[in-house]
Formats: C-alpha cells, sequence, structure tokens
C-alpha cells in the first residue's frame, strides 16, 4: 500500500480552466471518480489544489496518468476509464 499526492494547482493558470477541469475529473455525482477508484484499485481524494490517491503502485501509476490528463486537457477521464475497463475485460478473456 502505498501513498501518492499529485498537485494540481500549478497544472493550469486560469481559475475558471481549473476548477471546470478539476470538475470534470470528480464527474455527476462522483461518478467518474468511482470508477476509477473500482478499476485501479486505489483510493482517490479530490480537493482543493491536490489529488491523493493510496493503493498498488500499478494503480497508483494509473491514477497519476488520468489526473495529469484531465488536468492539462489532454485527455477526458471518462476515455480513461473506457480503456481501463477494455483492459480488464481482454486481462479477463486471455485468463479464463
Amino acid at each position: 500500500m502505498q501513498c501518492n499526492i499529485i498537485k494540481i494547482g500549478n497544472l493550469v493558470r486560469n481559475k475558471e480552466r481549473f476548477v471546470k477541469r478539476r470538475q470534470h475529473l470528480v464527474g455527476p455525482n462522483s461518478s467518474t471518480l468511482k470508477a476509477l477508484e473500482i478499476l485501479t484499485g486505489c483510493y482517490t481524494l479530490v480537493q482543493g489544489n491536490t489529488v491523493t490517491a493510496m493503493g498498488s503502485f500499478k494503480g497508483l501509476k494509473q491514477v497519476r496518468r488520468v489526473v495529469e490528463d484531465c488536468i492539462q486537457n489532454k485527455m477526458h477521464p471518462v476515455y480513461h476509464v473506457k480503456t481501463l475497463m477494455m483492459k480488464r475485460e481482454l486481462a479477463s478473456e486471455t485468463c479464463s
């Protein structure tokens, strides 16, 4: 079990854009954040200018990539969630 604190406050200069992108990360009723937690196996908390995650090293790496891509406006977190779901599905098919 590891912990990772990701500082997102200095990644965007415009405050309005920052708030909007942080809201994309959380999603409506925290649904995007919950899906990310389930798929990565990490507990995640978004508060203020930081995102904190606890879990396995592999999960933390995935969470960091999703958070940084979302805040830097490279990719919407929903697409990351879909990708993680497909990877999990493919992994379960190859194992069975």
